[in-house]
């Protein structure tokens, strides 16, 4: 008891005047002094009375008690400090191991061995410890573009059928190797006879379209539809004019120079610069968008992909096609200037007036705000 009251004194005065030594610590060292301390004095009187047998059984069980209780709380001590003793260290420096059994030291430090986790070697660099902080928000890659092949669209006259028409194509001479590139032949939503053809250039297309021609004549009417996307180019200076524009994205991007008819629209938007919309083949346009900028002048611009919307030709609303279309309302014959019957938009002299929203503005307008929220819908 002397040794054991002389250890925990050496514990007390070790952490008397720190202050990294957590409280409860403080707390369990102030018990096992005060049970001690009890526990001493209970030794006393049970050498001093001459009591018998069963009255010294009950006191020598309260001080095993004691014992226990005091053994049990330094163990738990020895825990919260998280004392690590390694075999060749053991009885060096801690007041409280130096207190313990040689085997409770053996105990404690092949405990320690397990529970101490190996600890990683410094990472040498100019960054090394710190974190790279990822930002809130990636970036989202571009838009991809999903080619489609082209298509030759056959249209009858009165006096002709779509049977006797695809005869004549397949039997013609001149039309043999267009076979090796046609993919499906089907009808359309208006019964038209449709060609598609597997991924033939474009050349080649109009090519085939002239040859079906000749060989048709006035029987029927052939037309070519190309898959085409439109592109946004922003940031373009105040001078820049479409011709340039068409050269650089032959220049940059490796692809066939687009016609300036192709530049559907190149107009001032706010700061001094301009945005223009140039309509290319998904083939033209896929490598555009790849390169995601193009330098136009001494500007470096940056070009989307833009989402039309659908549109129906028959109610002139949006989200669905005239074949699905639900409403009441016929509009295909109006004028898309001022919304009247008798006349096209190209001799219209009236001013303007939507036939949608009743606005000061083109059916067809940008600035129609049911255009806005369609290509708003579109883009998300």
């Amino acid at each position: 008891m002397m040794s054991l009251g002389e250890a925990i004194d050496s514990l007390l005065a070790y952490y008397k005047g720190r202050h990294n030594v957590h409280h409860e610590i403080k707390k369990i060292g102030s018990l096992i002094k005060k049970r001690h301390t009890e526990a001493i004095m209970l030794m006393e009187e049970c050498e001093k009375q001459q009591t018998t047998p069963k009255k010294n059984t009950s006191k020598t069980s309260d001080v095993n008690n004691i014992r226990k209780e005091c053994s049990g709380i330094i163990t738990q001590s020895v825990k919260r400090t998280r004392t690590r003793v390694s075999p060749s260290t053991q009885g060096t420096g801690n007041p409280v191991v130096n207190a313990l059994s040689p085997a409770a030291k053996k105990r404690c430090a092949t405990a320690a061995i397990h529970q101490t986790k190996p600890v990683q070697a410094p990472i040498k660099g100019q960054n090394a410890g710190w974190t790279v902080v990822k930002p809130r928000k990636e970036k989202k890659p571009p838009k991809l573009v999903r080619t489609r092949p082209d298509a030759i669209i056959i249209s009858k006259s009165e006096n002709a059928t779509y049977a006797d028409i695809l005869r004549k194509v397949k039997t013609s001479d001149s039309l043999k190797t267009l076979g090796e590139d046609v993919k499906a032949i089907r009808r359309t939503a208006k019964q038209e006879l449709i060609i598609e053809l597997k991924g033939a250039p474009h050349g080649k297309t109009s090519e085939y379209q002239t040859a079906i021609e000749d060989v048709l004549k006035t029987a029927a009417k052939v037309m070519v539809k190309t898959h085409t996307v439109t592109i946004q180019c922003r940031d373009l200076d105040e001078v820049t004019t479409a011709e340039e524009l068409c050269d650089a994205l032959h220049a940059q991007c490796n692809i066939k120079r687009p016609d300036t008819a192709a530049v559907r629209s190149l107009r001032t938007v706010y700061n001094g610069t301009q945005t223009a919309f140039i309509v290319l083949p998904a083939g033209d346009a896929k490598k555009v968008l790849e390169a995601q900028r193009v330098r136009i002048g001494w500007v470096s611009c940056r070009v989307r992909k833009v989402d039309s919307p659908k549109r129906c030709f028959k109610c002139w609303g949006y989200d669905h096609v005239a074949q699905k279309c639900k409403e009441q309302i016929d509009r295909s014959g109006l004028c898309r200037k001022c919304g009247q019957e008798g006349h096209k938009a190209l001799t219209c002299k009236n001013p303007e007036q939507c036939a949608l929203c009743k606005g000061n503005h083109a059916a067809d307008s940008y600035k129609c705000p049911l255009a806005k929220k369609a290509r708003r819908e579109a883009i998300q």
